[in-house]
């Protein structure tokens, strides 16, 4: 999260597989009967998620009444103690006697169902305090103010004293109605619990007299879905959103903003459309705007204001579909691009997102748009009643290659229904788990190594160069569009986002040059060629086509390779000869010579870790390319600079490598800092081509001290996983002298239960679990062999194959699985997952294999292996985030056998143990799932 307020909807809906033109009889129908449906609950109730981690400088709690004498000492946040985020909300007050001190959070108005459970995070110095909800009932009237009867509602009471504490308000609308006797018998018999809303919640502070710190953190209440539940109510909810002032004559509107699907294209009012999402934190929508993007997500239905900027600044707006009626009548809903049904993370949501997608079906011409899902499997399924589905892809800082993970994100493509267009869903920051275990480790460790810089040097912006390839390769794969994931607020003003936003407005330029190849083109996946450390991949249209040819290295993830000025050569099958070839990049395109009659050989010196080619005869694609590249060349020169002297600064650090390197880092620090200060009077004199070579320049010397530190440090340790620090070069430094300190440290005895795997009865006596997907047509065993243990008699094997009675799976999800017995540990205990594995014949894998997983970090940083020469060691360094108990469990995603022997958890021995620190970021996304 962020230095602001996050308040977050997310929706489990789907859409109906098969569109049609229903009448007014048949319109009226279907809506009340899903309405029915879902009053009656032959179905999920269609809900969103109303949060507030209570990041912003403003406090959100106030006193409400006491009968009693309270002083409030101090009432802000605190960013050393919170639960969620960065901050919580801190109260210290005195209080002499008293029955209650009642301070009170106004929520969003929601009507009372059983399932909204209202929930916070509370953490105090003294018990019991008791989370009230205020509701009100307005059907009923107070005798004595004359106004809707409130009333109060309590849940969960407060009981461990100095520890965060989740409190909840469960089955609330069940609580109201237990209630409802008690209250006819106070203030009447016309009390009517029908139509009541939750207005607030308060926290009854009151415990004893004295002083009392109260900290706040983390509210979460479910929604439900607000929209008609009738015709006659459809028709008045309908009326919020016509306009006489703003709206087009009738015969135009529905041309004026008309989105629909064709052939797998976005199209708006008829043109291709590309959109650059970035997720909404608060921004104004002129802010982001101003970076470049041209739609944005928000998490919430938009507000008449909202909607009228968006109108204003040609912005295209993804939200919720959660029509009510607190816009104005003049509100205009013309820039929603989407209606966003949320995620799909389960099976169950299936049914709920079909029913909620028939709701909207049932909208209105003007209110018609496609819908949007995201997906992380079902992808089939779930293309059948959405209209579009985003791809979640993290392909950096991972033990999988960058070809491995593009295999993979394919894969998931090619699940999908066919002709559904997608969009790919990236990072533009760490994940937190990472930059959790990152700073962890560094505390863990400085105890004892005194000597050694203890300071948090971790970074939470992805570099340009992985961004930008990252981008690049969803695009070349098919992706219609890219959504950017943002954690924290874009218009803060320190370093890492002042980066952030620098880099992503350079993408977003960069991107308009290649919008017409993307938003109306077709892929044709990759081209084979030759090249050893390249990819090709092509995309065509009617007169031209789009080549990116991409650098290929297993460390692509981790580090780009720099360039050396090689000379590139392969074939594009199946081009016309009239096409000319042309390298294009920010600053201006050149021709590409090549010998009569062979238009179809490129040869390219790639000056980034992507290079573009576009083949046309037609001059007014080339006249499009330089129209663009004329208007953001400038502003991308300045932006580069920019880029360049925030990352030269972060890497400065990298030198103290220079002692265990063969080449001088000082040197091409020196040439990357020298080569950067040269461009900047040319970029001021309008010297294009002068400064792009300058940039480039610098640009590649940033690449080369990178790379040689990343091969410095791989004398420490091969395997990337095994120290979280290894896998980002901000930590690099970190990483070197905390894995010699790892390494040469003492270790407690192994604190597995049947870690030997010499008995299988004993394993499952001592907590070893196997688990299988039930739904998956892979079969499997997993038995105890005597065949090449590692150590003793037997080990472990677990096997996968294909049913050939049932249709291929995917193996994008794991058939079978085991898990450990699970480890008691405290916040801070420094493990050693430790282990062999031998895998005699290469699995037929999908890019994951045999995956290793810890239950602290999960898949996040999972090491993976596909074929080893004999029995291999694997090692995981994890630290503790909190008390609890932690498993390492085996998934098997791909087909053929693997031994596993002599599994064990260790704790790293220590005489001083440092506390717990808080996260190094304001983030709260965790992307832990198992497979």
């Amino acid at each position: 999260m962020d230095s602001a307020e996050v308040v977050q909807i997310s929706r489990y809906q789907d859409r109906h597989a098969q569109r049609g033109y229903h009448d007014h009889d048949a319109h009226g129908f279907r809506l009340w009967l899903l309405c029915a449906l879902l009053i009656c609950g032959l179905c999920r109730p269609v809900v969103a998620q109303f949060s507030d981690s209570f990041e912003t400088s403003q406090t959100k709690w106030s006193l409400l009444k006491t009968d009693g004498r309270v002083v409030s000492t101090a009432h802000g946040k605190d960013t050393r103690v919170y639960h969620h985020g960065s901050q919580s909300e801190h109260i210290q007050l005195v209080s002499g006697l008293a029955t209650f001190i009642h301070y009170r959070y106004v929520t969003p108005h929601v009507k009372l169902i059983d399932e909204i459970n209202p929930s916070l995070w509370v953490r105090a110095s003294r018990s019991p305090i008791q989370l009230i909800a205020q509701v009100v009932l307005p059907r009923s009237i107070d005798p004595q103010t004359g106004q809707p009867l409130e009333i109060m509602i309590r849940g969960d009471s407060y009981n461990t004293p100095l520890r965060w504490q989740k409190l909840t308000i469960t089955r609330i609308r069940t609580r109201l109605q237990n209630q409802i006797p008690s209250l006819r018998s106070q203030f009447g018999s016309q009390v009517d619990g029908r139509q009541a809303y939750i207005k607030a919640v308060i926290l009854n502070a009151y415990s004893t007299q004295g002083s009392l710190d109260l900290w706040i953190d983390s509210f979460h209440m479910q929604t439900p879905y607000v929209g008609p539940t009738n015709p006659v109510e459809l028709k008045t909810a309908l009326a919020n959103f016509q306009s006489s002032q703003t709206s087009p004559a009738p015969n135009t509107q529905s041309h004026a903003n008309r989105v629909e699907i064709k052939d797998s294209i976005l199209l708006v009012n008829g043109i291709p459309f590309m959109p650059r999402i970035i997720e909404h934190n608060g921004e104004s929508l002129a802010y982001l705007h101003q970076l470049g993007f041209n739609t944005v997500a928000l998490k919430h239905f938009p507000t008449h204001q909202q909607l009228e900027d968006a109108y204003r600044l040609d912005l295209k707006l993804i939200v919720p579909p959660n029509l009510n009626a607190e816009l104005s009548p003049t509100a205009s809903t013309k820039p929603i691009l989407n209606w966003n049904l949320g995620q799909h993370q389960r099976e169950s949501t299936l049914e709920t997102l079909q029913a909620a997608s028939e709701l909207i079906e049932t909208l209105p011409a003007e209110l018609a748009r496609p819908t949007v899902v995201t997906a992380a499997h079902q992808f089939k399924q779930v293309s059948r009643y959405a209209d579009l589905v985003i791809l979640n892809w993290q392909p950096l800082h991972s033990s999988l290659t960058l070809e491995q993970s593009s295999n993979q994100i394919t894969q998931a493509m090619n699940e999908l229904r066919r002709g559904t267009p997608y969009w790919i869903s990236i990072a533009t920051q760490i994940s937190p788990v990472l930059l959790q275990q990152q700073y962890s480790m560094i505390q863990s460790q400085s105890s004892r190594q005194p000597s050694q810089p203890t300071s948090f040097q971790g970074q939470t912006t992805i570099n340009y160069d992985q961004l930008a390839m990252v981008t690049h390769r969803s695009l070349a794969m098919g992706a219609r569009g890219i959504h950017f994931q943002s954690f924290s607020r874009l218009d803060r003003t320190d370093k890492e986002t002042i980066l952030r936003i620098r880099v992503l407005e350079r993408l977003n330029r960069e991107l308009q040059l290649i919008e017409p190849w993307v938003a109306g083109g077709t892929s044709t996946g990759v081209v084979n060629s030759p090249l050893e450390h390249h990819t090709v991949y092509m995309t065509k249209t009617g007169r031209t086509r789009l080549v990116w040819l991409f650098n290929r290295d297993d460390h692509e993830q981790i580090v780009t390779r720099p360039n050396d000025d090689e000379l590139i050569s392969f074939d594009v099958p199946g081009v016309p000869l009239t096409y000319l070839p042309y390298h294009v990049n920010y600053s201006a395109i050149h021709r590409i010579r090549t010998n009569r009659g062979s238009n179809n050989r490129i040869a390219v010196t790639p000056t980034a870790p992507y290079s573009l080619v576009v083949m046309t005869a037609d001059p007014l694609v080339r006249d499009y390319i330089q129209r663009r590249i004329y208007l953001n060349r400038q502003r991308i020169l300045q932006l580069t600079y920019d880029i360049l002297q925030l990352e030269l600064s972060r890497v400065q650090y990298l030198r103290t490598f220079e002692s265990i390197t063969a080449v001088s880092l000082t040197d091409t620090f020196n040439q990357a800092t020298a080569a950067h200060r040269s461009s900047r009077n040319v970029v001021a004199t309008n010297q294009w081509d002068v400064a792009y070579q300058y940039l480039t320049g610098a640009e590649n010397s940033l690449r080369k001290i990178r790379f040689q530190a990343w091969q410095a440090l791989s004398q420490y340790d091969h395997n990337l996983v095994s120290n979280p620090l290894s896998l980002h070069t901000s930590t690099f430094g970190q990483s070197a002298w905390t894995t010699l300190g790892l390494q040469q440290s003492t270790w407690s005895p192994n604190l597995l239960l049947g870690s030997s795997m010499e008995d299988l009865n004993q394993m499952q006596r001592g907590g070893w679990k196997h688990h299988r997907d039930p739904n998956h047509s892979v079969k499997s065993l997993v038995e105890i062999t005597s065949h090449n243990p590692r150590e003793g008699n037997r080990c472990l094997r677990i096997q996968a194959w294909h049913n050939p009675n049932l249709a291929a799976s995917s193996l994008l999800s794991a058939p079978v699985w085991i898990s450990s017995p699970s480890v008691a540990v405290q916040a801070g205990d420094v493990l050693r997952i430790h282990g062999w594995v031998n895998i005699p014949a290469p699995l037929k894998h999908q890019g994951d294999g045999l995956v290793i997983y810890d239950s602290i970090t999960g898949t996040v940083l999972a090491d993976r292996f596909h074929h080893t020469a004999g029995w291999q060691s694997f090692t995981l360094y994890r630290v503790a985030d909190s008390d609890g108990e932690v498993t390492v469990s085996f998934a098997l995603m791909g087909l053929g056998a693997v031994n596993i022997d002599n599994i064990s958890i260790q704790k790293q021995i220590s005489n001083r143990k440092p506390s717990t620190p808080p996260n190094p970021q304001n983030t709260s996304r965790q992307t832990t799932a198992t497979p």
